[in-house]
């Protein structure tokens, strides 16, 4: 999940209703499957897409008063009762939701209960920028200054992240193995019982804002070098390394089926594909800035972001 000021965002999205091409209509209009879908406004950018199933797909964006969202027929608007910019999304299923993001700057939190979405209690906290979590009572947000807050099931808490820098990505592989990353290569594990640095912090402009991995040896981490140029780095177990680098643009969202399907989306329109060995470009949507991803299966993908003037949506059907 990228930070939308990195790029200049302007006028929001005119199109009212959904119209999704058919995948597959020529390379101009869909580019290696990926097709374009116009949506109902939700902003200036779209930022993060998860879903429970291939029927039920959130996107958010902003600054916006209504989330979008996919019944596997039709994407439809629904309203939030704020005008947050929204940069993160996860949920254990399709009643528990969870949104974070900013209020002019403050951060907040939004769920859904599978009726309606509301405004968590968290108190004054900085900007987040992301949300995942291993089940309805074991949820992270964080984002600026080293914003860490966890939901137990019953409410959410504050808890020392050990970094002040920022916080772009969270994932684990089960509740007592979580990864934060965040600038100047900060990374962030969580035990258990404590956050503690693996590596990073250093003196570098180097930003990492998405981790993903397939399982506790096999983590993935992609961000910038702080000249725009796209960098990743992995975690075999026992230590992190930067084994790929594409001398592409920079990379804000990470997503995968497993070890060998792992897809990472950037600046330029940026889609790169992991098949288990080599990190290759299978398709490119020029122009857009891409800020999320996600699948429901390998043949299913949305990816979402924006033109720099307003908000993209990408629909990736068939192998």
């Amino acid at each position: 999940m990228s930070t939308p000021t990195l790029r200049n965002l302007a006028a929001a999205l005119a199109a009212a209703a959904m119209t999704l091409t058919a995948c597959g209509e020529g390379s101009a209009s869909c580019p290696g499957g990926w097709c374009p879908v116009s949506s109902p406004p939700a902003g200036n950018s779209l930022t993060a897409v998860w879903g429970s199933a291939s029927n039920d797909v959130w996107i958010v964006g902003g600054p916006s008063d209504s989330i979008l969202h996919w019944n596997g027929s039709a994407i439809s608007a629904v309203s939030t009762g704020t005008t947050a910019t929204l940069l993160g999304v996860w949920g254990s299923g399709p009643a528990d939701v969870w949104a974070v993001g900013h209020m002019d700057g403050p951060g907040i939190i939004l769920h859904w209960d599978g009726s309606a979405w509301s405004t968590a209690a968290v108190g004054d906290i900085a900007k987040l920028n992301c949300v995942w979590g291993t089940g309805a009572n074991d949820v992270w947000a964080a984002g600026d200054a080293g914003a860490m807050l966890h939901w137990d099931g019953v409410s959410w808490s504050a808890v020392a992240s050990n970094t002040q820098l920022f916080i772009g990505g969270v994932w684990g592989s089960e509740r007592s193995d979580v990864w934060a990353v965040g600038g100047k290569n900060v990374i962030q594990h969580w035990d258990g019982t404590s956050w503690s640095t693996a590596t990073g912090g250093d003196a570098t402009l180097h930003s990492l804002r998405s981790v993903w991995g397939s399982g506790a040896g096999d983590v993935w981490a992609v961000g910038d070098d702080g000249n725009a140029a796209g960098i990743f780095f992995h975690w075999d177990g026992s230590a992190w390394s930067s084994p790929a680098n594409t001398a592409g643009p920079a990379l804000f969202a990470l997503w995968g089926s497993g070890g060998s399907d792992i897809w990472a989306v950037g600046g330029n329109g940026a889609l790169l594909h992991w098949d288990g060995s080599t990190w290759s470009s299978p398709a490119s949507v020029m122009s857009f800035f891409l800020d999320g991803i996600w699948g429901s299966t390998p043949a299913d993908l949305w990816a979402v972001g924006s033109t720099g003037t307003a908000a993209a949506l990408f629909h990736h059907e068939g192998s």
